[in-house]
């Protein structure tokens, strides 16, 4: 339905500030966490783009503490270029009071929208023509998850999620934090 796809949009953003004693505080230890916003809620998004478009060519990323006093970074942008030419845009944020969850894929033919993200439903926009799909959320999100690899492990076959599939947002968030310090564009091998 969406024809060429020509760009991806992705942002997440929210206020995390943690109170003393809080059990979520250990997100703000890097050496527990391995960073910040992008480590704790963007490796989700980011491993959505890989599982559609495949390892990026090639990411620059700004990554900072711009709000909160952490020791993690507070808010992350990402472009990417990813297979085919489609270009990528996201955002993470801890430092917005303004919960934003949504996906954006345009293409030449239509655009996708889930706004928000673990909404109820998608929105295909096509020239005039809007057409709404529900897409109803398990009571627990994780379930079906879990449900899956028990299958794989009864049936004796592989879980339709493998380790190097979840390995992919990680590659993605090491050349992210180092193009952010090196402040350039770098190829994904």
């Amino acid at each position: 339905d969406l024809g060429q796809v020509l760009d991806v949009r992705m942002a997440l953003h929210g206020w995390y500030r943690p109170g003393p004693g809080d059990a979520g505080a250990w997100r703000l230890n890097r050496g527990l966490s391995g960073g910040g916003v992008l480590s704790d809620v963007g490796c989700h998004r980011l491993d959505l783009a890989a599982w559609w478009f495949g390892l990026p060519r090639r990411v620059v990323a700004d990554v900072a503490t711009r709000t909160q006093d952490y020791g993690v970074e507070d808010s992350a942008y990402v472009l990417m270029e990813l297979a085919g030419g489609v270009r990528f845009s996201g955002s993470f944020l801890w430092n917005s009071k303004i919960r934003t969850d949504e996906i954006d894929i345009v293409g030449t033919e239509a655009t996708m929208t889930l706004r928000p993200c673990d909404g109820p439903g998608v929105t295909v926009t096509a020239g005039d023509t809007i057409r709404r799909h529900a897409l109803p959320r398990p009571a627990n999100a994780h379930r079906p998850l879990i449900d899956e690899f028990a299958s794989a492990v009864i049936g004796d076959r592989p879980p339709e999620f493998t380790g190097p599939d979840g390995m992919r947002a990680t590659q993605i968030i090491d050349v992210i934090y180092e193009s952010a310090q090196r402040r350039s564009w770098l190829e994904l091998g």
